[in-house]
């Protein structure tokens, strides 16, 4: 019997280069020879069940551990994320990506030995800090909320929602970021969040579970714009996060003071609806003890064209969260994947980095503010 071949409409479009057809037509081949079994069709929904069965068991006992015991055991944590760090240094660099490939273009080789050792340390520390403040998020409600959160900034964003517009509340993977919707509902107003589901769907039901305690609405960035434009037109808050690299956008902001590809859909839906533009985060600043800060709001003119006018809106939500990072530089994701993509035809420096083109962005790391 002959070997299987993919079905003529499966094909790769001509637009692909050879060796990506190539590819395509390889992995189409292999599924098609290789089909998965009756056993394990059925195997994989049992599977994620119990994923998510373990997953809902452990947020439930991080929620009721000691405080003092949580965030040891989060500690412990943060010493294998470190090693695990070091150990996939080069792989991460050749993808352009990690904590060692960002840190080296948003410090131009600058933070090297002890310094950027203490800066891996505190980032592994928040990072396990946060995936702990995630889970006991739920039990900081209205009635609480000012016991445990700064919010004296969140009156700039209050403004602009008594508005009546609609607001755009654009935030990045800085500080920790699932609080600031729920801080914004727990204030009284109403909150509409973009969220990318988990391959594993249970789990997804348990996160999103946390981030509705408080109020918001949630909704899959599939068909996230229709269901942005519905929260606006209802005067609600859209809550984006903007600071990933998007191959597709043509638009290229400094970020950190490098170019990076930026997300234009937040600059799109306000030149669109008139929506302001609200860049918040929500920063640690000790145990269990928050900030939000508002860092900028965007109000178009209408006066410059549409492009220039996105343009300029996607460079200043850059810029506003650099400030952010800047400030708080242990906060950020920094195993993204942020300068990954990059724009044809760029030459890259003399370290070979990608090249700097906002000074004022330079990064200079100052105290951590925990």
């Amino acid at each position: 019997m002959g070997r299987n071949r993919p079905p003529k409409d499966l094909l790769p479009k001509a637009s692909l280069s050879s060796p990506q057809r190539s590819k395509v037509c390889r992995l189409l081949a292999t599924s098609l020879n290789n089909p998965p079994t009756v056993q394990q069709a059925i195997a994989a929904p049992y599977l994620h069940r119990l994923i998510g069965l373990a997953f809902r068991a452990f947020v439930l006992t991080v929620r009721v551990l000691p405080d003092w015991l949580a965030y040891a055991f989060a500690d412990g944590l943060a010493v294998l994320l470190v090693i695990y760090t070091h150990a996939t240094r080069r792989r991460s660099t050749r993808r352009r990506m990690g904590f060692h490939h960002n840190v080296r273009i948003a410090f131009r080789d600058q933070l090297t030995g002890r310094p950027r050792c203490s800066l891996l340390w505190r980032w592994a520390r928040h990072m396990t800090h946060m995936g702990i403040d995630t889970c006991k998020m739920p039990q900081i409600t209205s009635r609480n909320v000012h016991d445990y959160c700064d919010l004296t900034e969140i009156a700039q964003l209050r403004e602009q929602y008594d508005r009546g517009k609609g607001v755009l509340a654009v935030s990045g993977h800085v500080g920790v970021y699932e609080f600031t919707p729920h801080l914004m509902t727990l204030s009284g107003m109403a909150v509409v969040t973009i969220f990318r589901p988990s391959p594993i769907r249970p789990v997804t039901d348990v996160i999103n579970e946390i981030r509705s305690a408080g109020g918001q609405e949630m909704t899959e960035r599939k068909g996230g714009v229709r269901q942005v434009l519905r929260a606006l037109r209802n005067k609600k808050i859209a809550g984006l996060l903007v600071d990933v690299s998007s191959k597709r956008s043509d638009i290229y902001a400094p970020f950190l003071g490098t170019p990076a590809a930026t997300n234009s859909t937040a600059g799109m839906l306000h030149v669109k609806t008139g929506a302001p533009i609200v860049v918040a985060t929500t920063q640690r600043t000790a145990r269990r003890r928050y900030k939000l800060h508002v860092w900028d709001v965007v109000e178009g003119s209408g006066a410059d064209p549409r492009d220039v006018e996105v343009h300029a809106t996607a460079a200043r939500i850059n810029d506003a969260l650099s400030r952010a990072i800047r400030s708080y530089p242990e906060q950020w994701f920094w195993d993204s994947r942020r300068f990954r993509a990059r724009p044809e035809g760029e030459m890259p420096d003399g370290s070979g980095l990608p090249p700097q083109t906002n000074p004022d962005q330079a990064f200079t790391i100052a105290g951590s503010k925990e």
